[in-house]
């Protein structure tokens, strides 16, 4: 099987696009099942800062926000973090230029999941395609014979 590549190349302890790469996947359906604040060292010349982090019961490792995702969450789950625990999002694997390299790196999005009708939106669409079809006037012309 060869060596753990990740002893030497460095494993990240937060979710990144080869998590689901690794995995065959370039998305996947997740449930938030929290959201909190964590620091993220000084790094490039940058001061350390605190971000929005996410966990998805899916996934071990934390995923952490940059402001492209925090802007999508709340576009898609609105301004109240405290009403995103059990909430569904997808995360998708794309692709964004690296700022201190301007190269392109694979990276995660989240975006809306797919939503389910409910089980009232399946009965009434069922009733509508059972319901018979009136009979135009040229259905009718022979209906006397």
């Amino acid at each position: 099987m060869g060596y753990d590549l990740n002893k030497y190349a460095g494993s990240s302890k937060w979710l990144k696009a080869a998590d689901l790469t690794d995995l065959d996947m370039d998305s996947a359906i997740v449930t938030i099942c929290e959201v909190y604040e964590d620091q993220f060292e000084a790094r490039d010349g940058k001061p350390a800062e605190d971000k929005l982090c996410l966990k998805f019961k899916e996934f071990d490792k934390p995923f952490g926000m940059n402001v492209t995702n925090t802007k999508s969450c709340q576009e898609i789950l609105g301004a109240d973090t405290d009403t995103w625990e059990g909430r569904k999002v997808k995360l998708r694997v794309s692709t964004a230029n690296n700022p201190q390299t301007g190269k392109p790196v694979d990276c995660l999005r989240i975006v809306a999941a797919p939503q389910k009708k409910s089980p009232v939106q399946d009965a009434a669409m069922a009733s509508a395609k059972a319901k018979p079809k009136p009979a135009d006037e040229e259905d009718d012309a022979f209906a006397d014979e």
